[in-house]
């Protein structure tokens, strides 16, 4: 692992920056604990935010990007509790 980081602040989801190898890609996916796998650059960049939703397909009709991600995370079973 190079670094991880919460993705929010409640802490219920976490980044982790790793290094692996390609042929290892599939298994890592396959984990229940992994909700998505992304490239990253060896240069830090300013990251596209809009690509992730439209890859998540939060947008509307119009292509206007859906904000917040409670509706994705219920769609996906990550459903949020009080």
């Amino acid at each position: 692992m190079l670094n991880h980081a919460p993705a929010q602040t409640d802490g219920v989801f976490h980044n982790a920056w790793i290094e692996v190898d390609a042929a290892n890609l599939a298994a890592l996916a396959a984990l229940p604990q992994v909700v998505w796998l992304e490239h990253a650059g060896p240069a830090p960049i300013l990251d596209d935010e809009m690509s992730d939703q439209i890859s998540a397909r939060n947008y509307s009709g119009a292509n206007v990007p859906v904000t917040g991600y409670s509706p994705w995370l219920d769609l996906i079973g990550y459903a949020a509790t009080a």
